[in-house]
């Protein structure tokens, strides 16, 4: 359970309302590490530029870069 409560909605500044959009068409919904950054337009927007960088990379396979989240993600208990 985060500290912070996430913003939710008409309550989100609208980059961070597009930001979510994009990642509910991703992932199937909003992740509360994005209803969290929304509360800094800023930080939301460095972190959505670098996860479309982070997939566009070619340098590790895509293969492995999934299985090192998934990984990563066990590992600190966090649901993948």
């Amino acid at each position: 359970m985060a500290r912070i409560e996430g913003l939710e909605g008409s309550q989100a500044p609208l980059v961070t309302r597009v930001l979510a959009r994009v990642a509910k068409r991703k992932w199937g919904r909003v992740t509360e590490m994005m209803k969290i950054t929304a509360h800094v337009p800023k930080v939301a927007s460095g972190w959505a530029v670098m996860e479309m960088l982070f997939d566009r990379s070619t340098f590790v396979e895509r293969k492995l870069r999934k299985l090192a989240a998934v990984k990563t993600a066990v590992q600190i208990g966090c649901p993948a």
